[in-house]
């Protein structure tokens, strides 16, 4: 799990005595594989100032909801979004409970049937909305604050973060609610909303989360060139057997590492640093035990296997 304070886990439990890891789960079939959509509007989160709550960074909220509440920029956010939705059962994130309204009448503007639930929507009208939902008569439910954890209906197949983040562990939050398995549900749309000058190393968005450079990305989002990627991140794409539109991927697959570890078929992956990437494969004989190597890749030379 992220911590707040960047710390190992062994820190407080220095056993790790099961580990499950999200790309054994969606192999395995127990979460649903997941589609990114990056969308650039015409707005600049970079000149958003910051807060910390327990030790972790989030755009201010009152600056986030003053900068994405109006109603030109979200009618372009739905525009864009409505190719993507098809008929796709749909959970907004909002910055506010106005903005939540907002989206959801948008939304019923371009013939989509859509609500807004928040904390002022009371227990009765809430259990409405969420058996419409359910039934197929709702098929958009916007929310603010509302649906981020403990929430459970398998069959959402598309969310649309609304809600720009700087958290990993909000991020995460919202995520799960998409990952769920369902009859007949193919995969979860994740589109990511971003501004007009997207630095995908600092906002949370999929990629990042499943351990995919976002390097190409910023660059291809900006409009601007970017440079050769480095050896070590083709590889990483080349392993999860993905490219930046689907992906799996773990956070920390034995519990004690700073580093960000991919599983596939031949074991383990982690970037150590821009320049090497370790692997560590299982013993072909069965044995049980690992072996590791080291790519590196430095600019100008030829890569060194060991």
């Amino acid at each position: 799990p992220y911590r707040n304070d960047s710390k190992s886990m062994l820190s407080l439990l220095p056993t790790c005595a099961f580990i499950r890891e999200i790309p054994e789960m969606i192999k395995e079939k127990w979460l649903a594989p997941l589609t990114w959509v990056p969308l650039s509007l015409d707005i600049d989160l970079s000149t958003l100032p910051t807060t910390s709550q327990a030790g972790e960074f989030d755009y201010s909220e009152p600056a986030l909801t003053q900068t994405m509440v109006h109603t030109a920029l979200m009618e372009e956010l739905v525009r864009l979004v409505i190719p993507h939705l098809e008929q796709r059962p749909t959970l907004v994130f909002a910055m506010s409970i106005e903005h939540a309204e907002l989206l959801a009448d948008l939304f019923r503007q371009a013939g989509y049937s859509a609500v807004a639930v928040s904390g002022r929507t009371s227990r009765a009208q809430r259990q409405r909305v969420y058996a419409d939902w359910r039934a197929g008569t709702t098929q958009i439910v916007c929310n603010c604050n509302l649906l981020t954890e403990g929430f459970d209906f398998p069959e959402i197949a598309a969310l649309v973060i609304a809600r720009p983040t700087l958290s990993p562990n909000f991020y995460m939050q919202m995520l799960g609610r998409g990952m769920r398995t369902a009859p007949g549900k193919q995969d979860c749309l994740v589109i990511d909303v971003m501004g007009n000058n997207p630095d995908l190393s600092h906002q949370v968005v999929l990629p990042q989360i499943l351990g995919v450079s976002t390097q190409e990305e910023s660059h291809a989002l900006k409009g601007t060139q970017a440079p050769s990627p480095r050896p070590a991140e083709a590889l990483l794409k080349q392993i999860m057997g993905a490219n930046v539109q689907r992906g799996l991927s773990l956070l920390n697959p034995l519990g004690a590492s700073p580093y960000r570890w991919v599983s596939s078929h031949r074991g383990y992956f982690a970037m150590v640093s821009s320049d090497v990437a370790v692997i560590v494969e299982p013993d072909k004989s069965g044995s049980g035990l690992y072996h590791a190597r080291r790519y590196t890749m430095k600019p100008g030379q030829e890569p060194i296997h060991q």
